[in-house]
């Protein structure tokens, strides 16, 4: 009898707690003597308490009885053959899958018992050199591990297993973008193959540089993917902004740098997951770096600093040791294809300042080239000196237009919303070097800020961050050996 007042599950009617149900429905509500003794309504055809009205929207087996919607939804059909099921079948769920259900024969001819978790599953993979079917879930770290040690390795014996554990990286990802309609860039690319000219050593580094236990790590659930710190995401990858600031820059609008460093691995170092694992140790505290794809980079990655100020910079030398320390296995400086690009933040200028700073480059080339330090040939591919037509730079500046009509190519690429992408930049791996870069920008920016239009010339800024050494320390060490750079046209 229910203790307050209850609703018919079968005519949705309110009844009183002084009126007696006719029975209860399996999911725990009931239905009233009305709808019991009304001849079009009938017991579910699966033995269940519920009650189904046969004047209103409703489901029929076979053989034209009624079914309630939670046995249709449930345990009417089998989810391998489609034949009905028996009240009886309701118990056999498949372990790794909530919604199927399977009839007696299907069980019996589908289910195999996973050597490792000894859950009853339909998909199994086979493990090359053993005799072991288990599920993808236990599949999964073990595919990895072997394709990680026999790359290691690199003796013939293991080259040559390669190719085979490989496959299965390829097996369990179609079965979990089928599973769960898991898409990305990167899984899709993925499943297209590889390269005719890769070797399978080839292959296995691409794959551990760009998977983590067989899934991807933007698409599957973080709880489950086990995904390291750190590895190598698409190029189009934008994760939230963290901005690293002082309580001082917090205070006013203070220019905030993002540096892309593109960097390679050197000559006889191991493949990418070393360096990625290593920059995940040491990044742990600060989260300052994530990676990349980059196509100008052929074995390594781009890495990608968060927003951050010149005071923090200076206040937070550790959080940068963990790009450094890649110094050791990577190189960046003799890598003739990578760059170092930073990024400004636009909302710190005014559209005065904007534009002094952005004339200083364009009428200072040659001093700007030496200050690249980059082979004349590369800085005209990926980062033209070319000045704007006109009146274009001062039409941007003060926000007239969106474009200076130069391309992503271009020294100062204005083509981001909020940012200002310098592009010059020898790639570096070095303290001095990189906080050189990063001080350049800074006091360039310092100059501009107070200087006329009339004073925009490399000796008045020289003599500006001279006086001002102590703070800019790098970019005079690096100032003092510029070398005279003819800028072609």
């Amino acid at each position: 009898m229910p203790s307050r007042n209850w609703y018919c599950q079968v005519c949705r009617g309110h009844r009183s707690r002084n009126t007696r149900p006719a029975g209860e429905t399996r999911g725990g509500g009931y239905y009233c003597g009305t709808c019991a003794a009304n001849d079009d309504v009938v017991n579910c055809a699966y033995d269940c308490p519920n009650m189904i009205d046969t004047n209103m929207s409703h489901q029929t087996n076979d053989d034209g009885d009624a079914i309630c919607q939670w046995c249709w939804e449930r345990t009417t059909y089998c989810t391998n053959c489609d034949e009905d099921l028996e009240a009886d079948d309701v118990a056999r769920q498949v372990d790794d899958h909530e919604d199927r259900f399977l009839c007696r024969t299907c069980w019996d001819d589908c289910i195999v018992v996973c050597n490792a978790c000894e859950k009853n599953v339909m998909d199994t993979v086979g493990l090359p050199q053993t005799t072991q079917d288990v599920c993808f879930a236990c599949a999964k770290p073990v595919i990895e591990r072997k394709i990680r040690e026999y790359n290691d390795c690199g003796c013939d014996e293991h080259i040559a297993l390669l190719p085979g554990y490989i496959d299965l990286v390829f097996v369990t990802n179609a079965f979990e973008w089928q599973r769960h309609s898991w898409q990305c860039t990167e899984c899709g690319r993925r499943s297209l193959g590889f390269p005719d000219y890769m070797t399978p050593r080839q292959k296995a580094r691409y794959l551990l540089d760009r998977t983590t236990d067989i899934f991807c790590s933007r698409c599957g659930p973080p709880a489950a993917s086990g995904v390291r710190a750190y590895r190598v995401q698409n190029y189009s990858f934008k994760p939230d902004p963290m901005f690293k600031a002082t309580s001082r820059d917090l205070a006013e609008r203070a220019l905030h740098f993002g540096t892309e460093v593109e960097i390679e691995m050197s000559k006889g170092s191991s493949s990418n997951h070393v360096a990625l694992q290593q920059l995940a140790d040491a990044d742990e505290k600060h989260k300052l770096f994530y990676c990349k794809s980059d196509a100008s980079v052929r074995t390594g990655f781009e890495l990608v600093s968060h927003p951050f100020t010149f005071e923090w910079m200076k206040d937070n030398d550790e959080a940068f040791q963990a790009m450094f320390k890649l110094g050791k296995i990577m190189e960046g400086w003799s890598a003739v294809r990578c760059g170092m690009h930073v990024h400004m933040s636009t909302d710190a200028f005014s559209g005065l300042h904007l534009l002094k700073f952005m004339r200083f480059f364009y009428e200072n080339q040659a001093f700007i080239a030496a200050v690249a330090r980059r082979p004349a040939d590369r800085l005209q591919e990926w980062s033209r000196l070319t000045a704007p037509k006109g009146k274009k730079l001062q039409q941007y500046a003060l926000k007239k237009t969106r474009s200076l009509g130069l391309g992503r190519s271009s020294a100062l690429n204005v083509g981001n919303d909020k940012t200002i992408e310098c592009r010059i930049f020898r790639s570096t791996l070095a303290p001095t070097a990189y906080y050189g870069n990063i001080e350049f920008l800074q006091s360039l920016f310092d100059y501009t800020k107070g200087c006329g239009l009339h004073e925009l010339q490399k000796e008045r800024f020289l003599g500006f961050v001279k006086e001002r050494s102590k703070a800019y320390n790098n970019f005079v060490m690096l100032a003092e050996t510029l070398r005279p750079v003819t800028v072609e046209e």
